[in-house]
């Protein structure tokens, strides 16, 4: 907030802009999960997720982060719905509770795994290269 002059009230309008699209995307892209293919869903997420950081780093202003973060919200919101129900087309009902499980475990372990070396280059060489890695 200090770095970029943001007040409390941008702060927190960036924020919910995130969390409503999250939680409205998820809604969405449930339905659109039954029309198209999971994999193509996922790949779009992943393109959205993947294209919305890089302005944030290029231009970092009140606007663009708001923007990248509306939209990071649509991409990141149905994401964990859509694998779960990806993988139940996918696997066998008898191997669904381990997969469930390994795609439940990926994203706090990846947290675990990666948050030490993130704080690490966000110490040495700033917040927007923790972007760019």
């Amino acid at each position: 907030m200090q770095e970029l002059n943001l007040s409390a009230s941008e702060y927190g309008l960036i924020a919910s802009g995130f969390f409503f699209c999250f939680f409205n995307s998820g809604i969405v892209f449930v339905f659109i999960s039954n029309k198209y293919s999971s994999k193509w869903i996922i790949a779009l997420l992943v393109l959205i997720w993947s294209v919305t950081q890089l302005p944030i780093v290029l231009w970092p202003s009140f606007g663009v982060i708001l923007i990248c973060r509306i939209l990071l919200g649509i991409g990141e919101g149905p994401a964990y719905p859509i694998a779960i129900h990806a993988l139940y087309k996918w696997f066998p009902d008898q191997q669904c509770n381990r997969v469930t499980t390994i795609i439940a475990q990926g994203g706090p372990v990846g947290i675990i795994c990666a948050t030490p070396l993130l704080a690490g280059i966000t110490e040495y060489c700033g917040w927007k290269s923790t972007f760019y890695v």
